[in-house]
């Protein structure tokens, strides 16, 4: 089972200084172990935005490999 967690971190635009964003972690959990696969760390400022998405995504369990093109549509 792939878990879609939201993370936060604080960047850098050149345009507009120093800002807060929110992004996703993939884990894949079996067995009872959890592996981090990928991390997207900046996608959006709105939290409730990629809170929404990491729900999403772990009730429908898309894999992670299209988790850019995914985000890229959604965006």
């Amino acid at each position: 089972m792939y878990l879609y967690l939201l993370v936060e971190g604080e960047f850098v635009s050149p345009d507009t200084g120093v800002y807060d964003s929110f992004g996703l972690r993939v884990v894949l959990v079996q067995e009872g172990r959890a592996e981090e696969l990928l991390l997207v760390p900046d996608i959006s400022t709105d939290r409730s935005f990629v809170m929404h998405l990491a729900q999403l995504f772990t009730k429908l369990q898309p894999a992670p490999l299209h988790l850019r093109d995914i985000l890229q549509d959604a965006l």
